[in-house]
């Protein structure tokens, strides 16, 4: 699947940083540092992280759709698009914007 590559390739960079790792250590840390300014910066950071995240995931399926032709998802003979197009291809269908802008590290 998309998210499994995304894994894959933020294992294999791991040594400079672990996305998956550090938005649950953000969570953890909004959630129990004594100061609450510090509390909310985490959140905020750790919520940055999962958006970022999440559009590993989206660019590697758009990649896959318009341009790997051995993927499942690649559409033949339709003319690629930027990746800022398909996003607002996507939102429209999808309402990714909605759905960032809601997120919550629960």
């Amino acid at each position: 699947t998309r998210k499994q590559f995304v894994d894959a390739a933020i294992n294999k960079c791991s040594h400079m940083q672990n996305l998956r790792e550090d938005i649950m250590l953000k969570k953890k840390r909004s959630e129990t540092h004594p100061s609450p300014f510090k509390r909310a910066q985490e959140l905020e950071v750790g919520l940055k992280y999962l958006e970022r995240y999440i559009f590993l995931i989206l660019f590697n399926t758009y990649v896959c759709t318009f341009f790997d032709t051995s993927s499942s998802l690649f559409q033949y003979g339709k003319k690629p698009l930027t990746f800022k197009e398909w996003i607002v291809e996507q939102n429209d269908s999808l309402e990714l914007y909605s759905l960032i802008d809601g997120l919550e590290l629960a």
